[in-house]
Formats: C-alpha cells, structure tokens, sequence
C-alpha cells in the first residue's frame, strides 16, 4: 500500500486497482532493472502491472510510474517494459497497457484528485541493451500521444524524461 501522506500515491492506487503501488524509483524483472534518478521535491510513484488482471490477449507492460516533478510543476506517467531485445512487442505492451489505463479513451476518469495533470500525453519506455527500432510503430504510438523511447541504460533521470517527453 502507498503512502497516505502522498495525494500522488493514493490517486495512483485509485487508478490502478488490484495492482501494488508503492513509493519506489526503480522497477526489475528477470535480472533487469530500472531506475529513475530524481532531485529534491521529485515525487515517483510505481505501479507493477499484474498480468493476470488484463484482458485475454491483451498484453501488459511490467510497470507504470507516476511522477512529479517540482520543475517543470506537471505530472509524467511512464510506462515501462524490461526487455532483452524484443523491441516490437514491448512496443505492442506499452501501446495496450496505455490504451488500457491512461487514455482518455478508457472513458474512466484516472488522476482526478491530482494537480497538475499529464496532459493526455503519455512515455512508454522500453529498457534493453539492444533493440531493432521499429519506425512505423513509433510514428504510429506518437499519433495516439505515447512517445515511445529506448534506453540501454538501466538508469535514466527524471529531467532526462521530461526532456523527452517535450
């Protein structure tokens, strides 16, 4: 269970039902980890997607973080897939776990309780040392407001996000 100090942490539970959050900056998987560096007053709240809780055949990225950041004063919600080297199909997960939790599609509110919002616009990340970029899907995801990016890194910065998130 989140912080309840935290208004970003308990609106991100009321977003994600039935999935742990907590107040944490790195995610890992099968020897693969993630880690958002932050500065003072950042605030990141992780959400680890179950996939047991999606739809038959729908695929599910391995995290979502919520995080804000005192400068720029805005939220960014990332969506995170550890990956070998599957770059396509972690493009697919973040694309439907999006579709599934944070577009305005969904017709379910998500964030109601917290100030500022995210604009609609939403970062899948994809964390593997290699990747074939797959251009078309990228345009594709951009169009649907998910900029999609690739870090070999397993260590990204909350500034470095919000640089590229534009």
């Amino acid at each position: 269970m989140a912080d309840s100090k935290s208004d970003l942490a308990a609106a991100v539970e009321e977003m994600f039902p039935g999935h742990p959050v907590e107040r944490k900056k790195s995610v890992g998987e099968k020897q693969r980890r993630l880690t958002i560096k932050t500065e003072k007053d950042d605030e990141v709240v992780l959400a680890r997607l179950a996939a047991g809780l999606a739809d038959k055949g729908e695929r599910t990225a391995d995290a979502v973080f919520v995080c804000r950041s005192k400068n720029p004063q805005r939220l960014l919600v990332l969506v995170v897939e550890l990956k070998g080297s599957d770059f396509p199909h972690a493009l697919t997960q973040i694309e439907q776990t999006a579709e599934r939790y944070c577009r305005k599609a969904t017709g379910k509110p998500h964030g109601k309780n917290i100030q500022p919002s995210h604009g609609g616009k939403v970062v899948g990340l994809v964390s593997c040392r290699q990747a074939q970029k797959d251009q078309n899907k990228i345009r594709l995801l951009r169009k649907k407001g998910i900029i999609a990016i690739h870090v070999k890194d397993y260590e990204i910065t909350l500034s470095e996000l919000y640089k590229r998130a534009g």
